[in-house]
Formats: structure tokens, C-alpha cells, sequence
């Protein structure tokens, strides 16, 4: 990489214009190796094999704790490492603060999947989160250490985002309009309801939840307003930009130094930077170094959703705003600034919106409706949050800001809610692949090409590569026959198999004979619903079909014989004929060995169900050792399918 840099340098001082090309080219061989080199340091980072022995940690709390149904979950900095970390609730875990110096004893795993079809890769995001590992820590194997808390920058700027919340519920904020005033203002997001989440999804404005671009831009509109008289001479303008510069970078720590809310402001300070020497930068440029500036120090920024959905905004308004702005000319002011907070809207939407399907399944379509309501509230929230800080101290002036404050918050809810009411205001099971988004974007790409240029052979052009893209898209779409298949799911707290016939009707098998589709809801929305299957018929008891049978756990379909094992039923049994079982799926509650299994059945595999206890699938591993039958751990294979 230096060599790469030194001939950069020469080329630099004796290339010729006509060798410009060479030029251009080592920079991208030099950005190429510097951003593989950084990725590759990060990455080493992250990277651990840990011990699969349980044992003694120490470690740092890194954030607050978060509140789950049964346990406290914290990141934790354990020597170079971060590791998520899940604390059994009790009164001791509830006081677990950010900077706790703690010893924990417990077993870390690296991220792992269940492997179960279309699920969120969960392994992959935290590992871009750079989180080595998780671990489940019981009551009672843990304690906070007596050494003194040594915050890092991070955990200040949370730790202030802290104090802020406190002061809103001091105030008297509760229910939606505290979790909405929460989010708007510093990002923070736990108390938002699933339901709130999705009528703000629904309605297509759920981005005003996640401070970003918008939020930075109406503070920096405020700031700039204000210190209008420092624009007269250079030295004026000097003093502005670091005081703008220095509000700015104080709110994204505030904000917890968000990726989103760290691009909008890199990008307002070179926007205010350029205007020291009079002139404006180019928002392509401003974008790119900003990007760069933020790759550089984390290479894992790329896979945020936060940070891919904010540049894609933004890159979509820098290219297209002024091309639709132009499309018609009007006078009047107030009509004028709907269509350009319209333009804004819809521009945005539009270079965000195959990401959105991508990662969300999903598209709105009353989203320009939502954000004309939008518009106007948002910078009015802002403003009077902070108005309610400058004017605490004054008892009347404050109550009546408050007032005003939760009025406000209260009419933008009841708006989203009734928006995403309206009926077809969602479009859901929108399932597009990586291969293709990037064909929607190319898409939108030849169409803003032939908008700019307007020619006949960029119109041939154009029509070539739309030919290309529907001839791609119709392969990925083109038919394909089910293949009949058992799958084996693998989650925790239900043992579930799943007969999948060719029609894609199919019979489900599951221990949790009261509750099975409660928890198999994440299945049936990624799985289910994507492969467009009807809910399946579930086997509670004696059942005879046209191509299944069952009968006490054991189901014979196609040829194929499984038993399900959940309790005691089998045990002490005996038989003179075996009856042969191709798969025996032992799971939680059965407290038997497997020896006594083969006086019944003629056991071909056994499935060791992902419910059972380490112990209990350790003694089940070793036996089938002894018996030499092949076994297949669902908890460390993770979900598996047999197609027949």
C-alpha cells in the first residue's frame, strides 16, 4: 500500500493529461487495497474462537441494559472483545448500569443462525455490529466488581442521551407521546410500541423514528437562521462554521453518535465549510467524502440499513431534485413549498424504495400523503423540545411549551394512525433478492439518463437495458414445481416438523399442541408466507389423509417414518415385530435413554431436537456412539429439509 502511494505521488508530478486514465485507475487500485486492508483489521477484531468450557469473564458494560420479558440484555467488553450478553432478571440485574466493571461466569458461542428457511440472518448482523459473541448468564454467577467506572466516549454521549429521556419523563411525558418525543429528538427508541412501529411503517414515514438527515437538516435550518449576521466578512463566517460545527457535532452526541445522524452532519459541515471561500460544494462530492470519511474508520457502516437507506436518500435528491423541481414553475409561496417538500418525498422514496422492499417486505403507498404531514410537524416538535430546555427555569412559560409540545406529538400520532387505516395502505409480501435490487436500481438509472440527455440513441439505449433487466427478472420469476419435503425446524421452546406436499399443502407435527402457531409466527411470516403456503394441518392425535397417517407421535408420509418422542409414552414398551423408523426426533420430555427405543422400533437416524439441555444432548451424542447410530444435532446444524 505505500508503494501504491509513492508511484500515486509520482504519477501526480510527471504524468501528462493524456495519461490521466492511468492516474484515476492507481487511485482505485489504491482505495481498493486500503479499504480490503481496513476491512481486514476490522474484522481480526471481531474474529474469536472462544473456549467451549464455561468460564470466568470480566468485562465492561457498554450500554445501558435493555429490558426483555426475562432477562437483561447488555454489551459487554470482555478484554478486546464485545459480546452480547443475556442476564436472568432479578433485583440485581435491574441496576446494572453503562461503564459496570463486571465477572460473570458463563460459556460464550460466536453468532449462530438457526438455520431455519429465510430467516434474519442474525449471525451476520452481529457480527457487522461487532459483537464476537453472546452468552447466557443465571442468576447468581455474575457480580459487579468494585472498581471504578472509566466511561468511553460512546457511553458519555448515551449516558447524556440518558439524562435527556429522565428529564422528559420528569416532565410529565408518558405512553406514545414520551416514545415519540424520545425517538424524534435523541434516537432513543425502546419505548416504542410494535404497534406505534407499524403505523408509522405503514403509513410510510416510520424514517422521522430514526433521527437521521431530516432532524440534522431542521437544526442546522434553525442555526443557520440565527447567525445570519455572522455572514458579512470571512472572519464572521469563520466563527460561524465552528460554532455551527460545534452545536452539530454536540447533538450527534447527544444522539449517541448514530451513523445516520454522523453522515448528516460531516455532510452539513463541508456544506458550511465550502461557503467560506463563497462558494457552494457539490452535493455528490460532499456525499461521497462523507461516506468515505465514515467507511474508513468502520468498513461495517456498509451493511447498516440506517446508514444504506440515508446515502441512498440523499444520493437520490442530489441527482433528481432539481430534474423534477424544473417540471413546473409556480408563484405562489406556500404553493411552492408544497411542491417541493412533495418532490423531496417522492424523490427519496423512490432511491430508497427497493431497499425498503428488500429489507422490509413491504412498500407504502399513501407515503406522500404521510410525509406532507409530516413536514410540517416534525421541525414544530423539534423546535419547542428545545424551546422546553432554554425555558425551564421560567415555571408558566414552560408548562404552556410542554402543552403545546404534547398537542403536537399527540395530532402527528393520531394523523399516522389514521393514514395507515385507509385501506390498501400497505403492500406486504414483497420478497425481491439482492440480484434483484440492484436491477431496480439500474432501472432507475437508464430512466434518469435518458431524462438528463433526452436523445434518440440514449432512448435505444435505454429500451435495450429495460429488455435486458425484464428477461432477467422473468428467469428469477419463471415457475418452478415444489419438491414434496420434511423439514425439521429448529427452535427453542417448540419441536415442529414439517410435511411439505408438491400442491404446497402440507402437515405440521409439533409438541406444543395448544400454542404451535404462536411460536411458529417468525416461521410462518418469513417461510410460510413467502412461499405463499396455506397455514398446515396440524397432527394433534389420530389422523388417516390421502398420503399421511399418524398415530402417537408417529407419522408416516410418503413411504417415510418418523417419530416424535416427547414423553414417557414408549418407555417399557416391547414388541416382536420392529417397526422401522427412518428418523426418531427426540425432544424435551422425554427423560429415557435411547436403548430401550430399538425394543419398539428399528431406528435408522435419530434427530436430537433443539429444545433438549446441553447435558441431556451430550449423554444422547455419547449413546448413540455406543449403539453406532447416526445422529444430527439440530442445535448445531441448525434447521434441515429432505426433499424427496
Amino acid at each position: 500500500m505505500a508503494v501504491l502511494f509513492v508511484a500515486l505521488l509520482w504519477m501526480l508530478r510527471t504524468c501528462a493529461y493524456r495519461y490521466r486514465w492511468l492516474f484515476g485507475g492507481a487511485v482505485s487500485l489504491f482505495l481498493l487495497v486500503l479499504g480490503s486492508t481496513v476491512t481486514q483489521i476490522q474484522w481480526d477484531k471481531i474474529n474469536c474462537d472462544w473456549s467451549s468450557e464455561k468460564k470466568v469473564y470480566r468485562g465492561v458494560v457498554q450500554e445501558t441494559p435493555v429490558e426483555k420479558e426475562k432477562v437483561m440484555v447488555c454489551k459487554v467488553k470482555t478484554e478486546d472483545r464485545q459480546v452480547l450478553l443475556s442476564v436472568y432478571k432479578d433485583s440485581l440485574s435491574q441496576t446494572l448500569q453503562s461503564g459496570d466493571n463486571i465477572l460473570f461466569y458463563g460459556k460464550i458461542r460466536s453468532p449462530h443462525n438457526a438455520g431455519n428457511p429465510y430467516e434474519f440472518d442474525y449471525a451476520s448482523y452481529l457480527l457487522r455490529k461487532q459483537i464476537s459473541g453472546t452468552a447466557y448468564v443465571y442468576a447468581g454467577y455474575w457480580r459487579v466488581m468494585d472498581k471504578p467506572r472509566v466511561l468511553s466516549i460512546k457511553q458519555q454521549a448515551l449516558a447524556c442521551r440518558d439524562k435527556i429521556v429522565g428529564c422528559y419523563r420528569q416532565w410529565g411525558f408518558k405512553g406514545e407521546e414520551f416514545a415519540v418525543l424520545s425517538a424524534l429528538t435523541v434516537g432513543y427508541k425502546e419505548e416504542l410500541s410494535d404497534e406505534l412501529r407499524e403505523s408509522y411503517s405503514v403509513a410510510g414515514i416510520s424514517h422521522v423514528l430514526a433521527l437521521s438527515g431530516l432532524h440534522v437538516g431542521i437544526l442546522w435550518f434553525l442555526l443557520g437562521y440565527m447567525l445570519r449576521p455572522f455572514c458579512r466578512n470571512r472572519a464572521m463566517r469563520i466563527l460561524k462554521w465552528i460554532v455551527v460545527t460545534l452545536l452539530l457535532w454536540s447533538f450527534a452526541f447527544v444522539a449517541g453518535l448514530m451513523p445516520s445522524v454522523v453522515r448528516a452532519v460531516i455532510m452539513c459541515m463541508l456544506v458550511e465549510l465550502g461557503t467560506l471561500g463563497g462558494k457552494r460544494g457539490k452535493p455528490l462530492n460532499i456525499l461521497a467524502i462523507a461516506a468515505f470519511s465514515m467507511l474508513l474508520y468502520s468498513p461495517f457502516y456498509l451493511f447498516d440499513v440506517s446508514f444504506q437507506l440515508s446515502f441512498m436518500a440523499v444520493l437520490a435528491i442530489s441527482l433528481c431534485y432539481k430534474e423534477f423541481y424544473r417540471i413546473r414553475f409556480i408563484r405562489n409561496r406556500f404553493l411552492r413549498y408544497i411542491w417541493g417538500t412533495t418532490i423531496v418525498s417522492v424523490v427519496a422514496q423512490l432511491g430508497t424504495a427497493p431497499l425498503v422492499m428488500y429489507y422490509f417486505s413491504g412498500f407504502s403507498l399513501y407515503f406522500l400523503l404521510a410525509n406532507l404531514l409530516v413536514a410540517p410537524l416534525i421541525p414544530v416538535i423539534i423546535y419547542l423540545a428545545l424551546l422546553a430546555f432554554v425555558f425551564a427555569p421560567v415555571a408558566e412559560l414552560h408548562h404552556c411549551i410542554l402543552f403545546m409540545l404534547e398537542e403536537v406529538i399527540k395530532c402527528l400520532n393520531w394523523g399516522t394512525w389514521t393514514i395507515s387505516r385507509l385501506p390498501s395502505a400497505f403492500i406486504d409480501s414483497l420478497y425481491l433478492s439482492s440480484l434483484e435490487v440492484c436491477l431496480l436500481y439500474a432501472f432507475f438509472m437508464l430512466g434518469l439518463y435518458y431524462w438528463s440527455t433526452g436523445s434518440r440513441k440514449a432512448l435505444i439505449k435505454v429500451f435495450a437495458g429495460i429488455n435486458m433487466i425484464l428477461v432477467l427478472l422473468l428467469y428469477i420469476h419463471f415457475p418452478r414445481a415444489t419438491v414434496p419435503s420434511i423439514v425439521f425446524y429448529n427452535l427453542h421452546n417448540c419441536a415442529a416438523v414439517h410435511f411439505i406436499e408438491a400442491d404446497n399443502s402440507s402437515y405440521l407435527c409439533s409438541d406444543r399442541k395448544d400454542s404451535t402457531y404462536i411460536y411458529m409466527k417468525n416461521i410462518a411470516e418469513t417461510y410460510w408466507k413467502r412461499k405463499k403456503m396455506p397455514i398446515p394441518h396440524l397432527l394433534l392425535s389420530d389422523y388417516e389423509g390421502r398420503n399421511v397417517w399418524s398415530h402417537k407421535g408417529i407419522v408416516h408420509w410418503r413411504g417415510m417414518n418418523i417419530c416424535m418422542v416427547t414423553d414417557g409414552y414408549w418407555r417399557n414398551k416391547s414388541a416382536t415385530n420392529l417397526l422401522d423408523i427412518d428418523y426418531m426426533y427426540l425432544c424435551k420430555g422425554y427423560k429415557g435413554e435411547i436403548a430401550p427405543l430399538q425394543k419398539l422400533f428399528h431406528i435408522k437416524r435419530i434427530v436430537l431436537d433443539a429444545s433438549l439441555g446441553d447435558y441431556k444432548l451430550k449423554a444422547y451424542k455419547e449413546e448413540c456412539k455406543t449403539l453406532g447410530l447416526d445422529y444430527i444435532d439440530i442445535s448445531e446444524k441448525g434447521s434441515f429439509r429432505i426433499l424427496l
